[in-house]
């Protein structure tokens, strides 16, 4: 009962978010996360990064 009662608020909860063009960490939907890409992370690869 209480697993149904969890969902249902969930599922009301993302769909006022969607309905405001908004996702569950606030950014808008065609927001993207800030991202940070370090090359040459791994000394002996060829060709590694690192991505935050």
């Amino acid at each position: 009962m209480s697993g149904e009662v969890s969902a249902e608020i969930l599922t009301t909860h993302l769909l006022d978010l969607a309905s405001k063009g908004k996702r569950i960490d606030g950014r808008g939907i065609d927001e993207y996360r800030p991202i940070r890409i370090e090359p040459g992370f791994a000394a002996n690869a060829d060709g590694s990064a690192f991505v935050h």
